[in-house]
Parts: structure tokens; sequence; C-alpha cells
């Protein structure tokens, strides 16, 4: 016999999981952008570009995603925008000159722009007013932790770490990614 998790646990735990990795890649970006410069061979300012190219595509296009969400429905580009933003993360690992990187850093803010709104709406569409102020904050905490670990994971070893977070904070590991 097969037990489902109610949806009053699912939905939390999956928004939950979503901001708790959305912090946690913000985060080990920042913190590994020494190392990431390092390999480079440019200076750690050139590549806090990145940071604002992610920080602006994101204020840019996050007005778009409410439009996208009421067109095709919040759940279904939530979980579009969960799986793109797998693949956006993922394709760090493959970048092997600056401008990509500045380049991967504006898509994963324009995936990032595009789920971060549906978070709120698909709460509000499943859980009653009365028991907002629980789910959201609930969910808030697990993005919180996302910030609070993600330089931890960001001076882990590569064996002790997620793989990009291990990839990204190892120095050599940027000079000898595939082209």
């Amino acid at each position: 016999m097969t037990t489902r998790l109610p949806r009053q646990v699912l939905i939390p735990l999956i928004i939950a999981c979503a901001l708790f990795m959305e912090n946690l890649d913000s985060t080990v970006i920042a913190t590994a952008l020494p190392n990431i410069a390092h390999s480079f061979g440019t200076d750690p300012l050139h590549l806090s570009l990145a940071i604002t190219s992610y920080l602006l595509s994101l204020a840019v296009f996050i007005p778009a995603s409410g439009w996208i969400a009421d067109r095709f429905g919040a759940k279904n580009v939530l979980v579009v925008g969960l799986l793109m933003q797998a693949f956006g993360v993922l394709s760090y690992v493959f970048v092997n000159q600056l401008t990509g990187f500045y380049t991967v850093a504006v898509i994963v803010g324009f995936i990032y722009a595009g789920v971060m709104p549906l978070y709120a709406v698909i709460a509000r569409e499943n859980f009653p007013l009365k028991m907002m102020g629980t789910v959201i904050g609930g969910t808030a905490m697990a993005g919180s932790l996302g910030m609070a670990t993600g330089p931890c994971w960001a001076a882990c070893s590569t064996t002790a770490s997620p793989p990009t977070a291990g990839f990204m904070s190892d120095p050599g590991a940027w000079a000898s990614a595939p082209s």
C-alpha cells in the first residue's frame, strides 16, 4: 500500500525546497567568486558584474512572470520553472569563459524571476487565508537556511559538498571545465 503526503504538507515542502535551493545557489556563487575569478585569471571585482547581471535580470523579468502564470497557470509555470532552475544552475559547470559566466547569471536570474512570485500564488490557491502566515513563514525559514548555509557549502571540499558547490569553490575545476 502506498501512502501519499497530504497536500498541506507536500505543497509547502516543495516551495520550501525551491526557496532553499535558490538562496543556497545565490550565496554559494557569491562566496566562491574569489576562487572562480582566480580560475578565470581575473579580479573578483570583474565577476561582481555577474551578480549585478543576475539581480537586474531578476528585477526586470519578475513582472512578466505574473502574466505568464495567468496565461499558462501558476502550477504549470512553477513546475517548468523548477526544472529549468536545475538545468540553469547545472550549466555553470560547463562555463569556461568569463562571458559565459555572465550569460549564465542572466539566464539563471531570468529563470528565478519566473518562479519566485509564484510561491505565494501557489500557497494562496491551496491554503485558507488563516494559514498563510504559517505557510509563508515556514517556507521563508527554509529560504533563510539556504542563505545561511550557502557560504558553508561553498567552503566545503568537493567530496563533502553538492557537485555544483564543490565544483564552484574549487579553483582548479574551472580551468579543466569542458568546452
